[in-house]
């Protein structure tokens, strides 16, 4: 990976996770709460967007936990991105990506 598309990745994984924190301040500031939720459940996509956003996480927590060198650090990881979300997850990207900008392949 040369540094410009580096670069452009950062940045996107950055805006990603900003963009995740706002909507997430925005659904806390003026969502009902675990009433919105209940309701979004009972709805077959609402459901299946559950379903697919914890897979998707589940499976970032894999690639977490085969990375890191320190199980405790990747069970660590891997726990906050399933409770935190894919804002937990654009953290750790960022993380990863500045960690290894010598050392792609590592990724």
């Amino acid at each position: 990976m040369n540094n410009t598309t580096r670069r452009i990745l950062l940045a996107c994984v950055a805006a990603l996770g900003l963009l995740m924190a706002l909507m997430l301040a925005h659904g806390l500031a003026y969502g009902g709460g675990w009433d919105e939720v209940a309701q979004l459940v009972r709805l077959p996509w609402g459901a299946a967007t559950f379903v697919d956003v914890y897979i998707g996480l589940l499976l970032f927590s894999g690639w977490v936990l085969a990375r890191e060198k320190s199980r405790a650090t990747g069970l660590f990881w891997a726990l906050a991105i399933v409770l935190g979300g894919n804002l937990v997850a654009c953290i750790y990207a960022l993380r990863a990506l500045l960690q290894n900008k010598n050392n792609p392949a590592s990724l």
